[in-house]
């Protein structure tokens, strides 16, 4: 095998899984949990119903452990550190079979509301917390400025 992934979305994992529990392990806000509804542009929303990229996903009142403030930060790092711990242990012993390994990175895309300073900075923030949270440390070894910061 000469192609290599270590996550997919790691960010998706760690984001629905400790911070909106819609994912498992079903961690994060303590008082509102969306769970998937249905995926195709007939259904129109109505209360309780919440868009997000063509799904709706439906508002269920309930209980979840964990605090979504930090949660996703711990798992995500732990996820940077299992990828680079997976990449060097890769390279250190199957190089020689000249494949390739890499993580699979997604975001969405913000863009300004105005040209005003603090909706760029705001837009850039967004980003940072989106693709920077774990690109920026691959390729300079740390978190943004940004995502410090705060």
């Amino acid at each position: 095998i000469l192609y290599w992934m270590t996550f997919n979305e790691p960010n998706i994992f760690a984001s629905y899984g400790y911070a909106t529990g819609i994912f498992a392990p079903g961690r994060g806000s303590s008082s509102k949990h969306f769970d998937y509804l249905c995926g195709d542009s007939e259904h129109k929303p109505h209360i309780g119903l919440v868009p997000r990229r063509g799904f709706f996903w439906k508002l269920l009142d309930c209980e979840l452990e964990g605090n979504p403030g930090i949660g996703p930060y711990i798992v995500g790092h732990n996820q940077i550190l299992a990828h680079a711990a997976t990449v060097k242990l890769y390279k250190s012993k199957y190089e020689y079979q000249n494949g390739q390994i890499g993580v699979t990175l997604n975001t969405d895309w913000y863009v300004p509301n105005s040209n005003h300073d603090e909706d760029v900075k705001a837009a850039s923030r967004a980003l940072d917390f989106s693709l920077g949270w774990f690109l920026h440390p691959l390729v300079y070894g740390d978190y943004p400025k940004s995502m410090k910061e705060v």
